[in-house]
């Protein structure tokens, strides 16, 4: 689901912009991926339950003996060379360096489900001429490698705040005021933005032979509560002229000299 459409779902059409998008953050999806450290316990205590190394040795010797056998038919080979492709995967799945690595967060190991060779083995290997593992033991696997994923995980307060009130994030043209000799201005503003914002400030001089090109003078950065910031620019002596405008929202409120 598109984020416009979540967020045109009834239960976002009240509450402030932050209740909003805590809601938004909170919505997530059951995702099949890597098995989270935590998780590594029950796939340890699977494996000795359920002697699964001992089937893969036991299911590999047998495998390569109908393969070497001259005597067994087509058929039988077929199925005995799919058994050991499916325990040699199956092995290198569970490969001890794969369960150790422990120490690389936020995953922990390195046995991922989400991986279509290793879901086909796992799945493979609970095929009933194969039976290296029950179906119930699969399920299970697949249920600790399930997590829940933040459905809406780059959207931010900005775009929620866009959807619902799309002015406060249209910054529109650079707010100019007049040349002035002082280096210390001041911003008021007349309401406070969803969140803590910034403004930039630009300007240029003139220097006998025209004006310069715009270039960056200052950026004002934690602008929110209804109260006075004031700030300095650049002072060169020279004639000027200074422009500013939000950078995140648009800003209500008025740049003067200090």
């Amino acid at each position: 689901m598109s984020l416009t459409d979540e967020l045109n779902k009834p239960e976002y059409q009240s509450g402030s912009y932050a209740e909003r998008y805590a809601l938004l953050k909170s919505k997530t999806v059951p995702t099949l991926g890597q098995l989270r450290e935590g998780n590594l316990k029950h796939v340890e205590t699977m494996i000795v339950d359920g002697l699964w190394r001992d089937k893969m040795e036991a299911k590999k010797k047998a495998a390569y003996e109908v393969i070497n056998d001259p005597q067994a038919t087509a058929q039988a080979k077929e199925l005995a060379y799919l058994t050991a492709k499916v325990v040699a995967g199956f092995h290198e799945s569970l490969a001890e360096s794969k369960l150790a690595r422990k120490e690389e967060p936020p995953i922990g190991h390195s046995i991922n489900l989400a991986d279509p060779m290793v879901y086909q083995f796992f799945q493979g290997a609970q095929h009933p001429d194969i039976a290296l593992v029950t179906p119930a033991e699969v399920a299970r696997l697949l249920k600790l490698a399930t997590w829940e994923k933040p459905q809406y995980p780059e959207a931010t307060l900005r775009d929620v705040v866009a959807h619902f009130e799309p002015s406060l994030v249209d910054l529109g043209e650079w707010r100019e005021i007049d040349p002035v000799g002082s280096r210390r201005l001041r911003l008021k503003l007349n309401e406070s933005p969803p969140e803590p914002t910034y403004i930039l400030v630009q300007m240029r001089e003139e220097d006998g032979a025209g004006w310069s090109d715009w270039y960056h003078a200052t950026t004002v950065h934690g602008i929110q509560a209804l109260r006075p910031y004031t700030f300095d620019i650049p002072q060169n002596g020279l004639a000027r002229q200074i422009r500013w405008r939000g950078g995140l929202y648009a800003i209500n409120g008025d740049v003067t000299v200090a």
